[in-house]
């Protein structure tokens, strides 16, 4: 069952990442595309999607979308039919470790941040007294295995004991389960997760 739903340190996470990437704001067309025809249904006329589509978009019966009717002069004049699925979010059920760890520094973050992602961590956000590090299983586009609490704990324990090596001193620390909201994810990327990758994340399309 999901518990907590936690979004701000994502949010951060997805900020910076815009920044490094430069990530594309505009449409991008698929390569794949299929010919059709319009059918009559009662006093409607319809379309079919096929299966391909509906998979790399993971499109459920029953789904809610807007369309919108585009048109362009190139200088011939082009139409087509634009289906508006909406914003695709993931919620994703993952460890996390919080550190209690005073005034935490700039040069301490960097430290925290190398070491954390060197035991697999997939972000790292400074919080109020501390630090949160998630042991999420999606990266950068990729759904990996997901961590059970036995190995995010194990991990929390090596985290502390190497940041106390480079002089960093945690007062306490605590793993819990959270519900991470993620926004930048491709639907093809969940589509072709592994059935037990997938277990601990769910989706939606929300107009």
């Amino acid at each position: 069952m999901f518990l907590n739903i936690l979004i701000n340190p994502y949010v951060v996470y997805l900020q910076s990442l815009r920044q490094e990437e430069n990530l594309e704001m505009s449409w991008i067309e698929d390569t794949v595309s299929f010919r059709g025809y319009v059918r009559r249904s009662g006093n409607s006329l319809v379309v079919t999607i096929p299966a391909e589509l509906s998979q790399r978009f993971l499109i459920k019966e029953g789904q809610e979308f807007i369309i919108l009717g585009m048109g362009r002069k190139t200088p011939d004049f082009e139409g087509a039919l634009q289906i508006y699925l909406g914003y695709f979010v993931v919620y994703e059920k993952a460890p996390v470790v919080f550190l209690k760890i005073t005034n935490v520094k700039g040069e301490q973050l960097e430290v925290i941040n190398q070491i954390a992602k060197m035991l697999g961590s997939t972000y790292v956000t400074p919080v109020e007294d501390g630090v949160k590090i998630v042991l999420g299983s999606i990266e950068r586009g990729v759904i990996k295995r997901a961590r059970s609490m036995e190995e995010a704990k194990s991990i929390a324990a090596s985290l502390v004991a190497e940041l106390k090596s480079h002089g960093i001193d945690v007062e306490e620390y605590s793993v819990s389960e959270e519900i991470l909201e993620r926004r930048d994810l491709d639907p093809s990327v969940v589509s072709k997760a592994p059935s037990k990758a997938g277990e601990n994340i769910r989706y939606k399309w929300e107009l």
